[in-house]
């Protein structure tokens, strides 16, 4: 059974209607055994991989990051459990700005280089390669750089390709969707379309 620790916030009752007493003994150590264990690991990356990571930042301890990429991280970031952030060789790098929320389950590939700007929001699931293998699927992986621009929101189990190379700022990418060239600023992405914002007729909240 997973805890997760975000409902606990504000919804004790929920919690124990849920889980009950008994189990709430067991998840509240460790849970803060894990919240401990997180920080360590982000001390040892900052002090031995020389990786720049600012302050109030969260990773899931089931979280993957490879060693052998350059990394740089904003502050307030979070990053959720089993997110997978690896490449097909060494020499890539990531670098993600001030609040920014990635979910769970994510694969975040940066065989090349990956940029992550301030505020945006990553759903659950989402996909963003950096490589292609152009018609072989047995050849070199080629690296790209892609850019996800302030304040874009990807919908979950959406996928960036590395042809994408980058989203503009404030952008909204549906649930599911596939993006294979840029995203213009300011557009929600749905059904392989870019609309305007202000007549998409999506609310507000």
């Amino acid at each position: 059974m997973h805890f997760d620790e975000e409902r606990m916030q504000g919804k004790p009752m929920r919690l124990l209607d849920r889980y009950g007493y008994l189990e709430l003994l067991f998840m509240v150590p460790l849970l803060a055994l894990r919240k401990i264990l997180e920080k360590l690991r982000i001390m040892y990356w900052r002090k031995f991989f020389g990786w720049k990571i600012g302050k109030n930042v969260t990773i899931h301890l089931s979280t993957h990051i490879s060693r052998s990429m350059k990394v740089e991280i904003g502050d307030n970031v979070t990053m959720g459990r089993q997110t997978l952030v690896s490449g097909e060789r060494t020499g890539g790098s990531l670098k993600i700005g001030d609040d920014v929320n990635i979910a769970q389950k994510c694969l975040l590939d940066i065989t090349g280089q990956l940029i992550i700007e301030k505020g945006v929001v990553i759903s659950e699931q989402v996909n963003i390669y950096t490589h292609s293998h152009g018609r072989n699927p047995k050849s070199r992986s080629r690296a790209h750089s892609v850019t996800i621009g302030d304040g874009v929101w990807i919908g979950v189990r959406a996928m960036v390709l590395s042809s994408a190379r980058s989203i503009g700022k404030q952008a909204i990418i549906g649930a599911g969707e596939v993006v294979r060239s840029p995203v213009k600023a300011n557009v929600l992405f749905i059904d392989g379309k870019e609309l305007n914002l202000n007549n998409s007729h999506l609310p507000e909240k």
